[in-house]
């Protein structure tokens, strides 16, 4: 073999090392059988302390107290000969898994508050369309209408959700103590309120169907007119 076939060959051979080399630094660290398990424990306890509790920061890593972990983890684990930097590494791994987490508990939180804010709005929406057609309504008398404003307010809207099968419709959950008189007088309104708006806001603006499966169990508001309550309601 002339020189520039050996030449070759070490350099193919200096390349296959090296991508072997790079491999095994990529690849991860396995951990001992029950270590990430046994730090968590460690955090926990730490979490508990009364005088000096531990607080996990998940912003970053490297501000936590972590030097005091291991040294905790490998107190209260002496029998099973971990060194302090496949600890450190198990406590990497717990703190991502908590970290991810936490994330999930507050966008859990966040998503509950958009949907409560939503719902709230629908509400408000909801009894302003109505309070307006019923001033443009004729066919109620005066003192129709101020009964009826009375009656109507944010606690008196049914809330509305999502139809699962139908995303262009929204089902209103009626109140169990709803008298049939509030239920055609809130179908009228928004029957003749649909009817005033022009084509493309009413094509925009989503169906809503009573349901006829659930209701609504929470008492009804104090202070409204006694027809507003069915006469066969009996408060639970």
């Amino acid at each position: 073999m002339d020189n520039d076939m050996w030449e070759r060959a070490f350099r193919e051979m200096s390349e296959i090392r090296r991508l072997l080399d790079s491999a095994e630094k990529r690849r991860p660290l396995r951990m001992p059988d029950g270590i990430q398990r046994s730090v968590r424990q460690v955090i926990r306890k730490l979490q508990e302390d009364e005088e000096n509790p531990l607080v996990m920061n998940f912003e970053k890593f490297e501000n936590n107290d972590v030097k005091t972990i291991v040294r905790e983890v490998r107190r209260a684990y002496k029998d099973y000969d971990w060194g302090a930097g496949t600890v450190e590494e198990a406590v990497k791994r717990v703190w991502r898994n908590m970290r991810d987490e936490n994330k999930r508990k507050e966008n859990g939180k966040v998503q509950q508050h958009r949907e409560r804010n939503k719902a709230a709005k629908r509400k408000r929406d909801k009894l302003k369309s109505r309070l307006i057609q019923l001033e443009r309504d004729e066919f109620f008398t005066r003192e129709e209408k101020k009964s009826v404003k009375r009656a109507f307010s944010v606690e008196t809207m049914s809330p509305e959700v999502s139809d699962d099968e139908d995303a262009t419709r929204r089902v209103a959950i009626p109140f169990i103590w709803e008298s049939s008189k509030m239920t055609d007088i809130k179908r009228v309104l928004d029957a003749d309120y649909r009817q005033s708006l022009v084509a493309q806001s009413r094509r925009q603006k989503s169906k809503v169907f009573r349901s006829t499966t659930d209701a609504v169990r929470t008492p009804p508001p104090k202070d409204i007119p006694s027809w507003v309550i069915s006469s066969t309601y009996v408060m639970e």
